[in-house]
């Protein structure tokens, strides 16, 4: 290996360079690519083959230089990239022809690591609120997936036995699963789309208990190429399709007690030049019995991120502020890092997310705040519309018992897997 001298690099000014570091024919002198298109020069892929790997060996002699796939692409003497490269010397390194390349190289003085990181097992150790939270002994007896329609599913659930529903329906005509009939969100007119969502809460109203809730994450959809030509709805106008659906559900029996604005703080970049960027969503709280359901404010308290003045205060503790100042002392307002009850305004970013593949998976911040405010600890959660089942896994994890209904079986499949992978051990 240490007889091998240098090859010369056209990149470089010299014989084979147009004195400009680009490499040039060796036919009619003009740069070359891929192939020269003045006068039809072309490397064969044999040809390529043996000058990278010639120029790997060189590379592998020159202790000095790292052996990187992209200092080898540097001095091969044509134009190519560090994929190419590896693409060739794979089977090179597989058979032992050509040792390991390097893992890790110096970049601008500081240690790179080239080697893909390793994804955690376990998703939810990116969540601050989750650390060191450690589900129950009996976990695995504490959900249950179920495949089939939601409305068939839900009607051999146990009359007042359901705590909270805890779910996001399909958004109209936003996905599809193929080979799967009856699917929800594909129907003909946003009409027939609200109807069949209100016979299946119609249902859930009689399944959840007296001091039930019911929490939905809803979105919009627009007008036009994606929505079909059956339903009126005009191009690139909003459907305001939330909002009908709740009217639909208090028509039932539900309640609606808070509409909460989920902004997106990392949502996806849209082409528009008529509107502003969709980057929020509806997430509604509906009760079965007004003023006698539960709400867990205690565990959704959030750190006091304004200071007010006192005249923002409330009507109490302005009185309180009042009888304090006639005692000689101030009543000092609400000041950064104090908790408070948690608004009706959530930034949430989209991840981190369980590992389940799945076209529309919640975010895990978002799921532990659904499943902390709607039941108490040893309740019952259903979803309806389970999907990748982030709210069944936050369940367990938090000490709810869950039941996940999914009309696609390969992603109970998933996340059963998943449930596995995050509890066992």
């Amino acid at each position: 290996m240490a007889a091998l001298k240098k090859r010369p690099n056209p990149r470089k000014a010299g014989a084979s360079s147009n004195g400009n570091g680009a490499a040039v024919c060796p036919r009619c002198g003009k740069p070359l690519g891929a192939g020269c298109k003045h006068c039809g020069y072309r490397l064969t892929p044999e040809q390529e083959r043996k000058e990278i790997l010639a120029t790997a060996l060189l590379v592998y002699a020159d202790k000095g230089a790292p052996n990187t796939l992209r200092a080898i692409a540097k001095r091969v003497p044509f134009p190519t990239d560090h994929k190419r490269v590896g693409r060739i010397l794979k089977p090179a390194i597989a058979s032992g022809v050509l040792p390991q390349l390097e893992t890790s190289t110096t970049r601008n003085g500081k240690q790179w690591n080239n080697k893909p990181r390793a994804k955690n097992k376990k998703d939810f150790i990116g969540v601050k609120a989750l650390q060191g939270i450690t589900a129950p002994k009996n976990w695995a007896r504490m959900y249950e997936l179920r495949t089939g329609d939601a409305l068939g599913e839900l009607r051999k659930i146990k009359n007042g036995s359901v705590n909270a529903f805890c779910t996001s329906p399909p958004y109209w005509w936003c996905r599809k699963y193929k080979g799967l009939p009856g699917q929800y969100g594909l129907e003909a007119t946003i009409e027939k789309h609200v109807d069949r969502l209100q016979k299946v809460f119609a249902v859930a109203h009689k399944k959840a208990t007296a001091d039930g809730v019911a929490w939905l994450v809803l979105g919009d959809q627009r007008g036009g190429s994606n929505t079909p030509r059956t339903d009126k709805t005009k191009t690139k106008v909003l459907c305001r399709i939330p909002n009908k659906i709740i009217d639909a559900l208090e028509g039932v029996g539900w309640y609606c007690m808070s509409e909460i604005t989920w902004c997106k703080t990392n949502p996806c970049s849209q082409s528009v030049k008529s509107r502003p960027t969709d980057a929020t969503e509806k997430i509604f709280m509906l009760a079965k019995s007004p003023g006698n359901h539960y709400f867990g404010y205690k565990a959704l308290k959030e750190i006091c991120k304004t200071t007010p003045s006192p005249t923002d205060c409330h009507s109490s503790a302005r009185r309180k502020e009042k009888n304090n100042k006639l005692n000689g002392d101030t009543y000092p307002p609400r000041n950064w890092g104090d908790t408070r009850n948690t608004w009706d305004w959530w930034e949430i970013a989209i991840n981190p997310v369980i590992n389940v593949k799945h076209t529309a998976k919640m975010p895990i911040e978002l799921a532990r705040r659904l499943v902390l405010g709607s039941c108490p600890k040893g309740g019952l959660i259903v979803d309806m519309f389970g999907g990748a089942h982030t709210i069944g896994m936050l369940a367990v994890l938090l000490n709810r018992k869950y039941i996940g209904i999914e009309i696609a079986e390969v992603f109970n499949k998933r996340a059963e897997k998943q449930f596995r992978t995050n509890f066992e051990g």
